[in-house]
């Protein structure tokens, strides 16, 4: 019966202001839609990217990208953008933080495991190290700065046949 239906009140402020309503405004854009178009967009620039990167400010991104995490962490990251996207945009207000690091993790892995298979190379070198990692990433001889120096970490904390399981776990 709508008539005997009871009306909920809405939530005081506990700042003393008795009788006052609180007025919390909701953002135009939830956090999660402008994270979710975020990641589509860069999906689609990314990929744009991997296919023919014809503008300069393209081809900066790309060298920029590929320095840090390599090519292959590049091109895993274009369907992981995608795949966020979709998290984002289905998971109806449920906790997604952990599938969302686990898809940067993957891809930071994923370029660590391809630089312990291509390079060899030792943490002796110094800002030598740095330039020759960042350019290996650009060529793809290398995980790139990011990628390069994690799988070196490892390879040197846990010998080579470990470092192939931790990253691969």
């Amino acid at each position: 019966n709508p008539t005997t239906a009871v009306k909920k009140k809405e939530p005081f402020e506990q700042t003393g202001n008795k009788g006052k309503r609180s007025t919390t405004e909701q953002p135009l854009i939830p956090g999660r839609v402008l994270a979710a178009v975020i990641s589509l967009i860069l999906s689609v620039l990314f990929l744009f990217m991997a296919i023919k990167p014809d503008g300069a400010l393209l081809k900066i991104i790309l060298s920029l990208l590929t320095g840090l995490v390599g090519k292959v962490g590049f091109y895993f990251a274009i369907p992981a953008t995608f795949y966020l996207f979709l998290i984002l945009i289905s998971s109806k207000g449920k906790p997604v933080k952990m599938r969302a690091a686990c898809l940067i993790l993957f891809v930071l892995f994923s370029s660590s495991i391809h630089h312990l298979i291509v390079n060899n190379q030792t943490l002796i070198g110094g800002f030598k190290l740095i330039s020759d990692l960042y350019v290996g990433g650009i060529t793809g001889t290398s995980g790139g700065l990011i990628c390069g120096l994690l799988a070196m970490l490892i390879r040197w904390a846990c010998g080579d046949v470990l470092s192939y399981v931790l990253l691969g776990l």
